[in-house]
């Protein structure tokens, strides 16, 4: 049975000074599934996330969106942090009417699960690149939604911080119903956290598929030196 469409891209192009960083004709995001954003820096991955969060438009073609916008959150690769303590970063997330002990229990297990429970009174301009991604991810959770866009959503952490963060999206996924599109350079994560993979190349989606398929049995030249590179 063919899934239901969950965002569709119909003849997608962004252009930056001339220059087509990004070419679609079409593809659609189908309900169920999570989707992984592979490529080398520059092929394309950061601006179709911006694109689909609506953070940039399109300079021809449409992005069309079967799911309330309200319902998509998204996380650049470089999150912001305040300088205020990351227990009240954690807290400007919620709605002036959300219950207190509601937030401190939220906030609590949050910044628990991805391993900076500890750091709850330290400024969120004070933490190390890793530990600000992983604050990220814990506001990204603190309220449900159905589409997560994540950029690189691990990329700053160590081993055990890459764990922790997989483990919470996992668990949140699982709760809320939501799926992920996310780019990453490890193709480990891929496959732990994907159904699908797509690969870009020079601003063109070059090859889609189920993870397993893709990595293991690339069709195109463009991937097959891209997994070379990777892996070997």
């Amino acid at each position: 049975m063919t899934e239901k469409k969950l965002i569709e891209i119909k003849n997608l192009q962004k252009v930056y000074k001339g220059r087509t960083v990004l070419s679609i004709p079409y593809f659609a995001f189908e309900e169920g599934k999570s989707y992984c954003l592979i490529g080398a820096n520059g092929s394309g991955k950061s601006t179709l996330l911006r694109l689909l969060a609506g953070a940039i438009n399109p300079s021809e073609g449409e992005i069309v969106r079967h799911i309330n916008e309200k319902e998509i959150v998204y996380l650049p690769q470089k999150p912001y942090t305040f300088s205020f303590s990351v227990k009240k970063n954690m807290h400007m997330v919620f709605p002036a009417a959300f219950p207190l002990d509601k937030k401190n229990e939220i906030t609590d297990r949050l910044l628990k699960e991805v391993g900076i429970d500890f750091l709850r009174e330290s400024k969120g301009n004070r933490l190390s690149g890793g530990e600000a991604q992983r604050l990220a991810i814990a506001r990204l959770l603190a309220l449900p939604h159905k589409l997560l866009l994540l950029d690189e959503p691990s990329s700053a952490t160590d081993i055990a911080g890459n764990e922790l963060i997989e483990g919470a999206l996992k668990r949140y996924c699982a709760e809320n119903g939501a799926r992920l599109i996310f780019a990453s350079h490890a193709l480990s994560q891929a496959q732990r956290m994907a159904d699908e993979i797509l690969f870009f190349a020079g601003g063109k989606l070059c090859e889609t598929g189920r993870t397993e398929d893709l990595l293991h049995n690339p069709q195109t030249d463009e991937l097959k030196q891209f997994l070379h590179f990777w892996q070997g």
